[in-house]
């Protein structure tokens, strides 16, 4: 139980980073690839806070011995959001690849 609430904690602490890393790119270069990737990255920030939201609350839910419909809720939640993630990373990765050739 613990683990999930960490797990969750560590996305949360991980959309911070990504937010830090946009505000590096927009007071950085100005050339329109740095911009193209951290409008990337900028998409990466909603899916990991939310997954890490909807984590850390379904452990919490079951240290609190909320019902299993809103725990399993909370972990479909945080599915669709690391799905989300998975696919920005993708997208992130892709254009890395194109990038370098």
């Amino acid at each position: 139980l613990d683990e999930l609430r960490e797990a969750g904690t560590c996305l949360d602490a991980a959309a911070n980073k990504l937010k830090g890393a946009v505000e590096e790119f927009k007071n950085g270069d100005k050339e329109s690839l740095a911009d193209d990737f951290a409008v990337l990255v900028a998409t990466l920030i909603t899916p990991t806070r939310s997954s890490g939201v909807a984590l850390e609350a379904a452990g919490a839910g079951i240290m609190q011995r909320a019902p299993v419909s809103e725990i399993g809720a909370k972990l479909i939640d945080c599915g669709v959001s690391l799905e989300e993630l998975s696919v920005g990373l993708a997208s992130l990765s892709t254009g890395a690849k194109r990038d370098n050739s």
